[in-house]
């Protein structure tokens, strides 16, 4: 994602880079020596959501790629996305997916073998 405000731009390539880790708008808004409410306010209006939707697009989207590439558990998966308290994640998760994380790996995990077996060779 681009924005052109610099602010925002600066705030979006953090995030990018950290969101796994306990990040807000308010210690963003100090790194871009900017007030917090203008930030979240700057940030809506240049990219059209929150800051929050967008930090959780950033580490459901990583989550989706670990659930489908990986075999780590659940439980690991949502702590290297940012999220320490499992159920938290879990929550986020089935909001932002429509079901849990582990629903989700199991439908991907057998949609590929379906695959995989219809595959000629």
């Amino acid at each position: 994602m681009t924005s052109s405000h610099k602010s925002v731009q600066m705030i979006i390539d953090y995030t990018e880079r950290h969101y796994q880790e306990d990040i807000s708008i308010s210690d963003l808004a100090k790194h871009c020596s900017i007030n917090a409410n203008y930030a979240s306010q700057l940030f809506k209006h240049e990219m059209g959501i929150t800051f929050i939707s967008f930090l959780t697009g950033l580490r459901i989207d990583h989550a989706l790629w670990l659930l489908s590439h990986t075999d780590q558990t659940v439980f690991a998966i949502a702590a290297q996305v940012g999220y320490s308290d499992y159920f938290y994640f879990a929550k986020v998760f089935k909001k932002t997916m429509g079901c849990t994380p582990t629903a989700y790996r199991k439908k991907n995990n057998s949609d590929r073998e379906a695959y995989h077996e219809s595959k000629p060779s």
